[in-house]
């Protein structure tokens, strides 16, 4: 009994060996400079869950561009004074038009593509998998209340792979989460 248990134990501590030295293997393949080709597009699906949990329908859109980060998108602003903003830092990050000023639209650089647009009921869920586009990939996303933007998100991963990334409108904003591996 003792070395039934013992015998079970040992092959359990080597086969989490091994799991962790292909796990380090995998970070380390990532992690080293000139051992990651971030030229070709990941395997692995993109995991994606867009949620709206407001009382009132919304629309986002899904844009997707290569690079570590999207410069020259134009904000159009229903007050004057559109600018231009980069998006794409390594993470997730929320840009909110402000008080004062009234987001009409966004309009990207040609080489960023609209992967699609949704037009969510109060309650509804999409969930779906894609193929990564590029090695290095920013995804955006811009939350439509109505006619105008309500806030926008950029998601990305650097050097690592994007696992996955959700947003949950609400009455107070767009919240979201990601992960990489």
């Amino acid at each position: 009994m003792i070395q039934q248990t013992m015998t079970r134990l040992l092959r359990g501590s080597i086969i989490l060996l091994l799991a962790g030295l292909c796990f380090s293997g995998l970070f380390l393949a990532g992690a080293l400079p000139g051992t990651s080709d971030t030229s070709t597009p990941q395997d692995r699906p993109v995991f994606i869950n867009f949620t709206n949990s407001a009382d009132t329908s919304h629309t986002l859109e899904l844009w997707v561009g290569e690079g570590t980060e999207i410069n020259d998108i134009q904000v159009h602003r229903s007050t004057g004074g559109d600018y231009n903003t980069t998006e794409g830092t390594a993470g997730i990050s929320s840009s909110h038009p402000g008080d004062y000023h009234t987001v009409m639209s966004l309009s990207f650089p040609s080489e960023v593509q609209l992967y699609g647009r949704y037009t969510l009921d109060p309650g509804t869920t999409r969930t779906w998998t894609m193929a990564e586009p590029y090695g290095q990939t920013v995804f955006v996303i811009v939350v439509y209340t109505d006619d105008h933007v309500k806030i926008w998100k950029s998601v990305s991963c650097d050097n690592g792979l994007l696992y996955g990334f959700k947003t949950e409108v609400t009455s107070y904003g767009a919240p979201g989460a990601y992960t990489c591996l």
